[in-house]
């Protein structure tokens, strides 16, 4: 994954907004968010289409690095927790049933 997505990172920050989904739509699966209301905040799990999350680079001669390096696999998974700010002003969406959870989700498949 290193070759295919490694030399773009350094030129994102110029990307416009297609070619930036372009870019994440490659590298991402599916991102569920769930919605806590009790405990005011969000859980987005992300799923990718590589191993990339937790995969570790190793040398194959630490003493001679030109000799490479080879990646060893992650997980496809990470999951993050992001926390409400109190009092944000937002009124709450209508369209939306009151319930404890929401679950939204969006995948880069397509039927």
């Amino acid at each position: 994954w290193v070759k295919i997505f490694g030399q773009k990172l350094d030129s994102q920050k110029d990307w416009d907004d297609e070619k930036k989904k372009a870019y994440l739509t490659g590298l991402i699966e599916e991102i569920k968010v769930n919605y806590d209301e009790q405990k005011n905040e969000h859980e987005l799990t992300i799923q990718f289409k590589l191993p990339i999350v937790n995969d570790i680079h190793e040398w194959k001669n630490r003493s001679n690095k030109k000799q490479g390096y080879i990646i060893k696999d992650g997980t496809h998974t990470s999951t993050l927790t992001v926390k409400k700010k109190s009092g944000d002003g937002r009124k709450p969406n209508p369209k939306l049933p009151p319930n404890e959870h929401t679950l939204l989700r969006w995948s880069s498949r397509t039927s």
